[in-house]
Order: C-alpha cells, then sequence, then structure tokens
C-alpha cells in the first residue's frame, strides 16, 4: 500500500469523529443501545465526501475499518454491556477488507448491531451482492438492521425478500417530512403492523421534537432515536417527560 495513500487517508481521519447516538426505549425512558455515527468535526454533520473517499476502494477501506474498529473497541470494552450499532454501505461489503474487519469483530458480536445502508453501490448488481454477503453477515452472529427503509436501494421489496437475515428496520421521519400528518401516521401504523407481524424490532429515526415522539409513541412504536432525544439526555433532562402522552 503506498505510503501517500495512507498520509491521504490519515488526514481525512483526523477532521473526522464518532458520535454515539442514544436509541431510547420511549415507554420506560431507558437506553436500548446506541449508533456509531461519522461525524465532521466542522460541522457535526455526515461528511459525505471525506466517506466516499474513504470507502471508494479496498485499499482505502482497510484503513477507514482499521481506524473504525480502534474506536469502536474503545467503546466495547469500556462497557460490556453496551450495545452499539456501525453503519455498513452496500458497496463496502464488496471489500475483502470489510469481511477482515468483520471477522476481527466476531468476538464482540452480541455487543454490535450492522445496519446495512441505503445507498446505492458503484456497481448495477447491488441485490446481488446483499444476496451474497448477508448469509455471511448472518453466519458471523451479527444482529442485521435494515436501515432506512423506502430510501435509497432499501425498497419495501428488498426487505421482504431477505427477511430472514434481519432482526431491526429503520425507518427515518427525515425521509418523509412531505407527508401530511394523516399519511404520516398510516406509514407508521404500517411500518408497526409489519414489524410485529415480522417479529420485527422497529426503530423510528429523526425524532427532533416531543410531538414526533408523541406520534411514534401513540402507534406503539417504543424504540426512537433522534437529536431530541440525545439533547435531553445529554442536558439530563428526561424526568421532564412525565407527562409524555402514552
Amino acid at each position: 500500500m503506498k505510503d501517500s495513500l495512507v498520509t491521504q487517508i490519515y488526514n481525512l481521519t483526523t477532521s473526522l469523529s464518532f458520535e454515539l447516538q442514544p436509541i431510547i426505549n420511549a415507554e420506560n425512558l431507558e437506553i436500548c443501545d446506541y449508533e456509531f455515527l461519522l461525524r465532521s468535526k466542522n460541522n457535526n454533520s455526515f461528511p459525505l465526501k471525506e466517506f466516499t473517499l474513504l470507502t471508494k476502494n479496498n485499499e482505502s477501506n482497510l484503513i477507514f475499518m482499521a481506524w473504525l474498529k480502534k474506536k469502536l473497541l474503545v467503546e466495547l470494552r469500556k462497557t460490556p454491556t453496551k450495545t452499539i450499532s456501525i453503519n455498513l454501505d452496500p458497496q463496502q461489503l464488496l471489500y475483502p477488507s470489510t469481511k477482515k474487519f468483520l471477522q476481527e469483530l466476531a468476538s464482540y458480536q452480541s455487543q454490535l448491531i450492522i445496519e446495512i445502508t441505503e445507498q446505492i453501490p458503484l456497481i448495477t448488481e447491488q441485490n446481488f451482492v446483499l444476496d451474497k454477503f448477508l448469509p455471511q453477515l448472518y453466519k458471523f452472529g451479527y444482529k442485521l438492521a435494515f436501515d432506512d427503509l423506502g430510501s435509497g436501494q432499501n425498497t419495501l421489496e428488498l426487505l421482504l425478500n431477505d427477511l430472514i437475515y434481519f432482526k431491526r428496520i429503520k425507518l427515518s421521519l427525515l425521509k418523509f417530512q412531505q407527508l401530511d400528518a394523516d399519511l404520516l401516521a398510516e406509514l407508521l401504523n404500517f411500518c408497526q403492523m409489519l414489524a410485529k407481524k415480522e417479529h420485527l424490532e422497529l426503530v423510528i429515526e429523526g425524532i427532533d421534537c416531543a410531538r414526533k415522539a408523541e406520534l411514534a409513541l401513540n402507534h406503539g412504536i417504543f424504540l426512537q432515536q433522534g437529536f431530541w432525544w440525545r439533547d435531553l439526555i445529554n442536558n439530563h433532562q428526561l424526568n421532564q417527560l412525565n407527562n409524555l402522552d402514552k
């Protein structure tokens, strides 16, 4: 591996960090687990340009996954009871370096959830890629999550074709902001019915206000995630939710 590539990747990672975003059980106001989110140190947003460079091929992905592993192990060893979700783009599933990463962390599989993101790979045979790699991930013993249902390549059809491998589905309200209140309620109702019928956990992402938390809770959806919950926890304000409508 060229020294110039190592230096380039290292320089990219110095501008990045990871955020442990809590996933809350809104029924009992307890943290269920966390998602390990890549963030820019400049604006605390997802660094799409940098991430694309980090994962554009197996060589750069190898360095990125080694860095991710180092950061992740700190958290896993700090609190052995903590469960953490990490994101993998379908493009990364093509790389031997990703398989190596997952093999090396297999002893921590009880603490890890692998979220398959909605990003469309740079190749056209994305369904074939998932069909090839999902059994391997499943065999490693990892709990798999289907991220951002209804976005990108993560269609309902794709989920239904591969239901056997997934234990959790995630729906982001941020992707459906154009829906009016009635249609959004119907969407939540459908997702809750699907999760219940297929024995899947359902996590609602994009909770940025009390109204959305209450909406999900009123549809029987307890697992929630978003900036609103994160800020309440960071500011030690969960006790103010005694009146959250249930």
